[in-house]
């Protein structure tokens, strides 16, 4: 549930910083990863809602679930980010320091899904993580090709570097955050 108090947040930055950057492509980059996520015919957080439901808890529980702290910690740094950093360093954090973490997390979960808890393959339950494990490698790749072409200054890539260790942090915490109110 705080998955979705993140991504929420999160499709809100990638909109702000798609409206503040000049460049044709890399906007196209930040329109093309919003509409995958936010296609009304098959949104992402509404995949997150169908597991949420399938572990017996209601769709109307995500929404409505409290924010922890280190989520809320993890929302305003985003916020901070985004205006506060060169828009090469802030998507760097958000690619590859944030995005491209989930891939692999995802990559563990699935198969925990499929034998341990006998969700099937391609269900409508799982698909919020199945489907992340080939678009997150899709969008992981396509961000650090924007990272490496436009952080082209020692200046960026220095703040780039800083961005997403950052980000690797704030995710971290993120996750203990879950971990220390759900045990």
């Amino acid at each position: 549930m705080q998955h979705y108090h993140y991504v929420t947040e999160y499709l809100n930055w990638m909109a702000y910083e798609a409206s503040q950057i000049p460049l044709r492509d890399v906007k196209a980059y930040l329109f093309e990863n919003l509409g995958d996520e936010e296609n009304p015919e098959d949104r992402h957080l509404d995949m997150l809602k169908d597991y949420v439901e399938a572990t017996g808890s209601s769709r109307e529980s995500v929404q409505d679930s409290v924010v922890l702290a280190a989520t809320e910690g993890l929302q305003n740094w985003g916020w901070r980010l985004v205006y506060q950093t060169p828009w090469q360093a802030a998507l760097a954090g958000m690619f590859i320091g944030l995005e491209s973490q989930f891939l692999d997390i995802c990559k563990k979960i699935v198969p925990a899904l499929h034998e341990h808890y006998g969700f099937a393959a391609g269900g409508r339950q799982v698909r919020f993580f199945e489907e992340h494990v080939g678009a997150d490698e899709i969008h992981g790749a396509r961000g650090f090709e924007i990272v490496e072409k436009y952080c082209n200054t020692p200046e960026l890539q220095a703040s780039a570097l800083k961005a997403v260790e950052a980000a690797t942090i704030r995710r971290w915490r993120y996750m203990n955050g879950i971990y220390w109110f759900a045990v």
